[in-house]
């Protein structure tokens, strides 16, 4: 069960109401479904939203969300809650069998990724594609999705540093 109050030694002031408030919150705005075990991180990255907008309490912050129906501040609240991890062959075994799926359909085909992140998958099934064609052109469209927008202008950019690729 939740304490109460979080820790007494932090910047603002973090019940286990304001927690509450914050997992429904993002759950009936993004259908993102926060654990009992992700009060850390919901204080950390909530706590950079309320310095980023000038509040002192999460109270004052999350009425201010559901009142005032900013766009942009709803962006960012749940681009605060989401977690982007990605790589480049991220599970590296799938990679083969969609390959040789490709090639058996031999016909035009459309793949989403959704939760795409910064896009090294959907930059992976891309290169995938290429290589199981023999051609920079293969008969594949790929779809790119993600609820954060943030991560969403790093992939398209399609610009990654040396160590990560």
């Amino acid at each position: 069960m939740l304490k109460e109050k979080y820790q007494d030694d932090r910047e603002f002031e973090f019940t286990s109401h304001d927690f509450e408030r914050v997992r429904k919150l993002i759950y009936q705005h993004a259908g993102i479904s926060l654990s009992d075990a992700k009060t850390d991180m919901v204080y950390s990255r909530i706590g950079r939203r309320l310095r980023a907008v000038g509040q002192d309490s999460f109270k004052q912050y999350l009425d201010d969300l559901e009142h005032q129906q900013n766009a942009e501040e709803w962006e960012a609240f749940t681009n605060a809650l989401t977690t982007n991890l990605t790589s480049f062959f991220r599970e590296e075994h799938h990679f083969p069998i969609l390959a040789d799926h490709l090639v058996k359909l031999q016909k035009p085909i459309r793949i989403w990724c959704s939760a795409a992140s910064t896009g090294e998958e959907p930059y992976t099934i891309a290169m995938t594609a290429c290589e199981a064609f023999g051609t920079l052109k293969p008969p594949v469209e790929i779809y790119a999705t993600d609820i954060d927008t943030n991560v969403l202008a790093t992939a398209s950019k399609g610009v990654y540093p040396y160590e990560r690729v």
